[in-house]
């Protein structure tokens, strides 16, 4: 699947034209001479606002502190500042000018998305969502509040909640494209795919050139068995952004549906160009070289499916990382991971570890595998959990023992004949523990 959650993409709330249209008291401007002032405040902030638009930044921040300076209990200037140095990376100096706009005006909205939004830049999503809460209760739910935490409880992969969140939103308010692609994409990730696909179709309704319903659109057509539909959309797409290498990483995904293998390769590769280390895009190209049979390309990356947007997920350790060096001799701790047929398919490579003279630990938590398991040559004991770390010298996932042991086509184990009158080798903790072989 290639479900598209782009990364939170935040539309400053703090706009010039905020400025100008502030109605709160704190944000109103009070100059001597109300008329000539009032005049010369909005050219500046005209001016302000082409900066901006034009992109130079050091020009609309001069102006902006100078504006600042003139007027420092202003909120929405406080806020346009704080943006502006969170667009050089001045988190510190950012927060400080909120929390002094929030000190004038604690109900202020802006500020609170603002915080929100450089919480989530520094790489903490609850201090994050505790801020766009905030502003979603001052704004008595207002829907950019709403789509900025619905976007971050997609982006964390809490569709539902986004979805409960949102709907009663979007229903109030259809016309509302923010929204309405937030609940799209929420409803997609939830696997409502009836109700995403109305949604993205009404975005794509008001907004043709909408870049990401366009590609999530693609994406669910896709799922839908819908390939020309998605091939429309994802082109299309293309034209409006060929730098995006979501587009390709989509092209790449309806061409692999279709058995276009080598073009699908092309479309990963491209999404590789632009985004290089891309790590939904290396693991799909591993997907297709071990569909031809090029096992020495498609487990080189085959590590990549721990960094992609669903990745496998094990048990931290401390234990160094087993790189495939001689090892005779040496304890290794091999995890199992993902379900029952990756476990049966990689333990083939177990009883090669054997014959190089390394011993076994073998952590799984398939416990319906533990004796047969058990049953392959090498394997010294079983656990579960983190137990067996103090014995062990390394460590090493289980699917990636084909890449360590330069597996080809041609020097892939064939599956280790497993038998049943081996001896049982006992393991503590866990009860009920089996005592004849399966």
């Amino acid at each position: 699947m290639h479900i598209v959650n782009p990364k939170l993409n935040f539309t400053e709330k703090c706009s010039t034209s905020a400025i100008m249209k502030s109605r709160s008291a704190a944000g109103r401007f009070h100059p001597r001479h109300h008329r000539h002032a009032m005049t010369a405040i909005e050219r500046q902030l005209e001016l302000l606002s082409q900066y901006e638009s034009r992109q130079e930044w050091d020009a609309a921040e001069a102006l902006c502190l100078d504006l600042l300076s003139q007027y420092p209990r202003q909120v929405p200037l406080l806020v346009q500042a704080a943006a502006m140095a969170r667009r050089r990376q001045a988190s510190g100096v950012a927060e400080a000018l909120l929390y002094r706009a929030l000190a004038i005006d604690p109900l202020n909205t802006a500020a609170y998305l603002s915080l929100g939004m450089a919480r989530y830049e520094q790489g903490d999503p609850d201090e994050a969502e505790r801020y766009f809460r905030k502003a979603l209760l001052v704004s008595r739910g207002e829907d950019e509040a709403g789509r900025h935490l619905g976007t971050l409880l997609n982006e964390q992969g809490r569709f539902l909640e986004t979805v409960a969140l949102l709907g009663v939103a979007q229903r109030r308010n259809p016309e509302a494209t923010g929204i309405t692609l937030c609940l799209a994409d929420a409803s997609y990730g939830a696997g409502r795919f009836a109700e995403a696909y109305p949604l993205y179709r009404s975005v794509l309704d008001r907004q043709p050139g909408n870049v990401n319903a366009l590609i999530s659109m693609g994406a669910l057509c896709e799922h839908l068995d819908r390939l020309d539909e998605a091939w429309r959309h994802l082109i299309r797409a293309r034209e409006l952004a060929p730098g995006n290498p979501k587009v390709h990483l989509n092209l790449g995904g309806v061409c692999r549906r279709t058995l276009r293998l080598q073009e699908a390769l092309d479309h990963y590769g491209a999404a590789l160009a632009l985004q290089p280390g891309y790590p939904t895009a290396l693991w799909n190209i591993c997907q297709i070289e071990l569909l031809l049979g090029r096992y020495r390309e498609g487990f080189r990356d085959f590590d990549s499916r721990f960094a992609t947007s669903q990745p496998v997920r094990l048990r931290r350790t401390a234990l160094p990382y087993w790189n495939g060096e001689p090892a005779t001799g040496k304890r290794l701790l091999v995890q199992c991971e993902q379900a029952y047929g990756d476990t049966l398919q990689f333990a083939r490579y177990i009883p090669q570890l054997a014959a190089g003279g390394m011993r076994i630990v073998l952590e799984n938590h398939h416990a319906p595998l533990d004796t047969l398991l058990l049953s392959l040559e090498g394997v010294e004991r079983m656990v579960s959990d983190g137990s067996g770390d103090a014995a062990c010298d390394a460590v090493c996932p289980l699917l990636s023992l084909p890449r360590l042991l330069g597996t080809t086509l041609h020097t892939a184990p064939s599956m280790s004949p497993i038998s049943p009158h081996r001896r049982q080798k006992g393991r503590p903790g866990r009860p009920g523990w089996p005592k004849t072989p399966i």
